[in-house]
């Protein structure tokens, strides 16, 4: 494994980062924190790992300049990993906040319609399945019996049909990962989805 790739985790106080570190350390993947523009520099790869509320998480990205230096980290054609509320900002906006996304991927971020969830509870929590619409790196030597972690109430709504990369069913089909080139939005939590969430990871990681 290349030992000069270094892995960026954007660290604003939002997110399951140390478990993420940890699974790249378990994958002799160099890693490092990302609390400021600087520390973008010397970083091959970025991973946005997200809990929390979108304007809340949006508002700390903004507060340490951070936004507007992932955009041009995309931008240069670097690959981007977003983790829940980390790719939900990937989007336009949010119907669960008013500040705006960072617009890498041609979607929004609705609530789950209750009327459509034959009495489902939300949030949206625990083990569910990918459909996967095309294949893509990011799904490479999954096993069929796949399964990841969720824990959301909001889910991305792609204006872009080839953005979408799978969808996960509940009461209704939704996007579950959406990619538009190097930029890639996942809904659920790979840190919680153990041997295939460390896959997924690896897959980013070493494409």
């Amino acid at each position: 494994m290349n030992d000069e790739l270094i892995v960026g985790v954007v660290d604003i106080g939002y997110g399951n980062i140390q478990p993420i570190v940890n699974i790249l350390r378990r994958s002799y993947i160099t890693s490092s924190l990302v609390r400021s523009p600087t520390d973008l520099r010397s970083c091959h790869r970025l991973i946005i790992p997200g809990v929390g509320s979108f304007d809340n998480f949006m508002q700390g990205l903004k507060s340490t300049k951070l936004d507007s230096s992932i955009i041009d980290f995309a931008h240069s054609n670097k690959p981007v990993l977003g983790i829940c509320v980390g790719a939900q900002i990937m989007g336009r906006e949010s119907e669960e906040g008013e500040l705006k996304g960072l617009n890498l991927i041609n979607m929004r971020v609705k609530k789950f319609d209750s009327k459509f969830l034959n009495d489902l509870p939300i949030p949206h929590m625990g083990w569910n399945h990918l459909t996967i619409a095309k294949p893509h790196f990011l799904f490479e030597h999954l096993a069929n019996d796949h399964r990841f972690y969720f824990a959301h109430s909001y889910h991305f709504e792609i204006e872009d049909d080839s953005c979408l990369l799978s969808h996960t069913s509940y009461g209704y089909d939704f996007c579950s990962v959406a990619g538009n080139q190097n930029i890639i939005a996942i809904q659920f939590h790979p840190e919680k989805s153990h041997d295939h969430g460390f896959k997924i990871l690896q897959n980013f990681c070493l494409q």
